[in-house]
């Protein structure tokens, strides 16, 4: 019963990794979703990656190789591609099918699920023609206002700020938070924490390989 008991601790920490992953592929589609990395296979064809991850950030074409980045695209320098995305890409290898030269999935590289949970998809926006200097507008003379003796003053009170929102106690209340917690802590300190409870409990309920049970005494029968 004491190895039921910790082998269920473990499987209950192995369900909760997989129902974040399942949560992350539920909020991001594309590129963005691991689902979709995982059905990735060699040779596919360029068509199939574009049904699966979308169109890419930018392509890098270097025969017979092709890159596809995703989530970064390489930095240049004076026309010089000086650093390259290590993860979220795909490469292509161009080969010849049926007289044709087309490009094949060689490998890919998925991205890091911790930047895109946390991050939103970054575009590379075309850089814009350096604007003209503005010129200071000139200050416009508003009229003097006179005021009479007899004129009333009107008085602005300031509205009082709003309360502040005070913490939901309720039970539904409490349920939103725990999910909220259980989405912001990473998986592998789930993984991390359930082998250290299975750990403990294992400690606690190990027997003590001192320890020898009496043999109960067999009472005399008198004859």
């Amino acid at each position: 019963m004491k190895r039921y008991g910790v082998v269920g601790i473990l499987f209950c920490f192995v369900a909760m990794g997989w129902a974040k992953d399942l949560s992350i592929a539920a909020q991001h589609s594309g590129w963005r979703s691991p689902v979709a990395w995982r059905q990735l296979a060699k040779k596919m064809t360029e068509s199939q990656i574009v049904a699966l991850l979308g169109q890419p950030l930018e392509k890098e074409t270097v025969e017979p190789f092709e890159v596809w980045y995703y989530q970064e695209a390489p930095r240049r320098e004076n026309g010089q591609i000086v650093w390259r995305p290590k993860t979220a890409l795909v490469r292509f290898r161009q080969v010849s099918v049926d007289g044709q030269q087309v490009f094949l999935l060689l490998d890919w590289k998925p991205p890091l699920w911790r930047e895109v949970a946390m991050k939103p998809m970054e575009v590379n926006e075309p850089t814009a023609a350096p604007a003209e200097p503005i010129q200071p507008a000139k200050p416009v003379e508003k009229p003097a206002v006179k005021v009479e003796a007899n004129e009333p003053v009107i008085q602005v009170q300031t509205p009082p700020p709003p309360p502040e929102p005070k913490p939901d106690t309720s039970l539904q209340g409490r349920l939103d938070n725990a999910k909220k917690w259980f989405k912001a802590v990473p998986r592998k300190w789930l993984w991390i924490g359930g082998a250290v409870a299975a750990f403990i409990i294992y400690a606690i309920l190990k027997p003590d390989p001192r320890y020898k049970p009496v043999p109960p005494k067999k009472p005399d029968i008198e004859r």
